[in-house]
């Protein structure tokens, strides 16, 4: 500890307290692991010399954002010999060009800090996840965040344009380009991207920014049957094309929990089995696009009631239903969560067939669905009355297999969004191509053959 006090000050080093303890437990409360201390580096001088002091000592280094993974990919191990490292100091937007459309920032940068500043610019940085103050934009990176608006923009895969990292024997990598089109050899950005600090540390980023919408169109729908939110979606691409930038998916238990855990919701549509949230924008104002919207999706098969509106304040009541659905959960006890991902036409067939064999074997489990339905992305997730952590170590497992085992079959992904961290390592293993699986493994054993950056993450051990 005096070393590490040396390099990088008092206030910078921290080995016990609330805040130190806190960062030992990842958000969902899950996996609790340990390490030596907790580091702020203030720049790039210091992550290197930070993994400098780690290989010279042996400690292993947990990089670590806003800790908010939902996977423990950011929540350190059992082994004592490591090292926490958090980003919030390094925090400066380095540059921002308006007529390039980008901005390059330290990873430390909060996600509301970016976006505040890009639309002063009358930019948007489109990357759409909550609470956005607790983003780290090098932790939306290093998972591939994905988000609320990906069906228009895409995940951080297509919204960075060049990075700056750490590597595992201390050397700076410096890929910080501005460019749309770069084929000069391999994109190792990409590598970075997702890899969950296993690969390097990611210290810089430039991220691609976009014309500022003049107008945002919000409307909730309640339809009769998921097939025709499906038909929905199609018709909401057909109609509406590159406005759409949202198009997420409430069945009716998840919307029912969300209220009943904050009564402050408004319920802005009538009783329905499925829910869908809608956003348009626009560059140009369009004063009839209310009107214009209810009378289109009214046409729509299966659509019961409809509510739309362009007044900010009424469109943020909309966003609050589907905000608020992570927080309602987490306060209605454990849940086995599943971020996975099929081709959208998938996803009739797998809600028939699952939820079945779930309840055939536990017939008192409640099936809480919602999520990026416009991206093939949902969030399935099971719950039983009176589970604990003891009883969920035994039934997780089961559950598991019927998920990924449907998965598996219509060739979907075990993770969409969320990344593999602790929680699925196992079934990475097990489920991937056995070819796939040797290969990240020797890209990871090229890039850090010591094993040093966030052990325990992705790979079993």
């Amino acid at each position: 500890m005096r070393e590490l006090t040396q390099i990088f000050g008092a206030e910078n080093v921290i080995g016990s307290g609330v805040l130190f303890d806190s960062a030992l437990q990842d958000w969902r409360r899950r996996y609790r692991g340990k390490a030596e201390a907790l580091i702020y580096p203030s720049s790039t001088a210091q992550v290197v010399q930070l993994v400098l002091f780690c290989r010279q000592h042996g400690f292993k280094i947990v990089p670590q954002g806003g800790n908010t993974s939902m996977c423990g990919a950011a929540t350190p191990d059992q082994n004592d010999r490591n090292i926490l490292v958090n980003f919030k100091k390094m925090n400066k937007i380095l540059e921002c060009s308006a007529s390039g459309f980008s901005m390059t920032v330290e990873s430390g940068c909060s996600l509301a800090q970016v976006q505040d500043f890009a639309a002063k610019q009358d930019r948007l940085f489109p990357l759409m996840l909550t609470p956005r103050e607790n983003v780290q934009i090098g932790g939306a990176v290093a998972t591939n965040a994905g988000g609320l608006n990906v069906i228009k923009y895409g995940m951080m895969r297509n919204l960075t344009l060049g990075i700056e990292a750490v590597m595992a024997d201390g050397s700076i990598w410096n890929n910080l380009y501005q460019l749309t089109k770069n084929n000069a050899g391999y994109d190792l950005k990409q590598l970075l991207i997702g890899s969950e600090g296993t690969l390097g540390i990611i210290t810089k980023v430039a991220l691609k920014l976009f014309p500022l919408p003049k107008q945002r169109l919000v409307a909730i729908l309640a339809v009769d049957s998921f097939k025709n939110c499906l038909a929905a979606l199609s018709s909401a691409q057909n109609e509406f094309g590159q406005q759409l930038s949202a198009f997420e998916y409430i069945s009716a238990p998840t919307w029912n929990l969300t209220h009943e855990y904050d009564a402050s919701l408004i319920k802005p549509v009538r009783a329905a089995e499925h829910y869908i949230l809608i956003q348009l924008e626009s560059l140009l104002p369009s004063p009839g696009i209310e009107s214009e919207f209810i009378l289109a999706a009214k046409k729509w098969a299966g659509v019961l009631d409809c509510n739309a509106t362009i007044d900010r304040h009424k469109a943020a009541q909309l966003w609050q239903i589907r905000k608020s659905i992570p927080l309602a959960e987490r306060q209605a006890g454990p849940s086995i969560k599943h971020d996975i991902s099929i081709p959208p036409n998938c996803w009739e067939e797998f809600l028939r067939a699952v939820p079945d064999k779930i309840r055939r074997q536990y017939p008192t489990s409640q099936i809480i669905t919602m999520g990026h339905l416009g991206d093939g992305n949902l969030h399935f997730n099971v719950t039983l009355p009176g589970l604990t952590a003891d009883t969920l170590a035994t039934i997780e497992p089961v559950i598991n297999d019927i998920v990924y085992a449907e998965i598996t079959r219509l060739r979907g992904s075990i993770s969409a969004e969320h990344g593999i961290g602790q929680l699925k390592g196992s079934y990475l293993k097990r489920l991937s191509d056995p070819n796939h699986y040797e290969l990240l493994q020797k890209i990871k054993h090229a890039l850090d053959p010591d094993n040093i950056l966030n052990p325990g993450k992705i790979f079993i051990c």
